[in-house]
């Protein structure tokens, strides 16, 4: 059940998988989300064992892949967790709409658009899709799917329904532009399409300086005052290849402009070590586990016994054990701050972050 496939995987595609190997799936993630998921208390009302029981009869009746992730995720919704979800199998096929929207002040905001494709100008509103109101319309065919629950953070997750489907289906739309006037216009999806992230990507317009570095983007203006795009901090090159940069430029560039928008977060480590740049890091903490706990379940059940008083797992002594290592908290006495060869970034630094930015991308912003 890797998901590899040689050709787009379309809705038509009927898949291999036994029903036994449907139900494995299922089971897999409630038994590890029964053992590692550390918020029941914040749903009272949610009986994990019922669920799983109702979604077995929904995997089983599955005929195609798309619709059997499609139940799995609407299965770890349940959670209401913005870490815990289902990563669909490579090569399903996904069609792209001309425009990106950001959720700002309680309206759906066009802040990207293909000018070879559609005029409809950036800031403008879409207060309605196919006749109903925007946020009813994203509720009521993808809410099912999206797991975050946090204001703010669940309307921009909707909202990125309206930049990719799976379908080459077409949206009717009324839209409030910056000069109130209402026009209507019908967006088409098309395919083939860039990945979803390199399609979210294109809000930062041209690249205007290419450099050799895979970890992060660069653009130069024209004053010297370079944009730093970071979209994640899962990449372990970035806090060697960030420092090269700054290094070898550092007498080019006036200002810089660390751009974490969007960032989901990653390592923490990462995070850390790219500050090391601008600021004395050493003293500065963030979650680990150590090598030698290749199974963290006991600290889960260790975790319910302090919080509720009881449990019957065996494995509680050996998670508190566990904690008590404090196997979660490292403190970094960060390595590239102590073997810096240059001096710390002296250049006004100014950090753009949003709704988006999230997990290790929020303590970056938050240090």
């Amino acid at each position: 059940m890797n998901g590899n496939v040689d050709e787009p995987i379309t809705e038509e595609k009927i898949y291999g998988l036994s029903l036994e190997e449907k139900i494995y799936g299922l089971s897999l993630i409630w038994k590890r989300s029964s053992e590692m998921f550390g918020l029941w208390e914040l749903l009272p009302d949610t009986d994990w064992d019922k669920l799983y029981l109702e979604y077995i009869g929904e995997v089983a009746d599955t005929k195609t892949i798309i619709e059997y992730y499609d139940v799995l995720s609407k299965f770890i919704a349940n959670l209401e967790d913005g870490h815990s979800g289902v990563s669909y199998p490579n090569g399903i096929k996904y069609y792209c709409s001309p425009i990106s929207v950001k959720y700002i002040e309680g309206k759906f905001i066009v802040y990207y658009r293909d000018p070879k494709i559609t005029k409809i100008p950036l800031g403008s509103e879409i207060t309605k899709i196919n006749n109903l109101p925007t946020l009813e319309y994203l509720e009521s065919n993808f809410s099912d799917f999206t797991a975050i629950k946090t204001p703010l953070a669940r309307e921009n997750t909707l909202g990125l329904n309206i930049h990719t489907s799976r379908s080459n289906e077409k949206l009717d739309l009324e839209i409030l532009t910056p000069k109130n006037k209402v026009i209507n216009e019908t967006i088409y999806y098309r395919y083939p399409t860039p990945s979803l992230s390199e399609s979210l990507s294109l809000r930062y317009g041209e690249i205007i300086n290419e450099l050799p570095y895979s970890s992060f983007r660069v653009h130069r203006y024209e004053n010297e005052i370079y944009r730093i795009i970071i979209k994640d901090f899962q990449n372990n090159k970035l806090p060697e290849e960030l420092q090269n940069f700054l290094k070898n430029e550092r007498d080019k560039y006036k200002g810089l402009i660390i751009d974490v928008r969007s960032n989901a977060g990653g390592d923490g480590r990462i995070a850390i070590e790219v500050l090391s740049n601008f600021i004395d890091s050493k003293e500065l903490s963030y979650f680990t586990i150590r090598n030698q706990y290749k199974d963290v379940s006991p600290m889960a059940e260790a975790s319910r016994y302090l919080l509720y008083g009881n449990s019957s797992s065996e494995s509680v002594q050996e998670g508190l054990l566990m904690l008590s290592d404090r196997n979660y908290v490292d403190t970094k006495s960060n390595k590239n701050n102590e073997n810096n060869t240059f001096d710390l970034i002296e250049q006004p630094v100014v950090i753009l972050c949003d709704s988006d930015t999230g997990s290790a991308g929020e303590d970056f912003v938050s240090y």
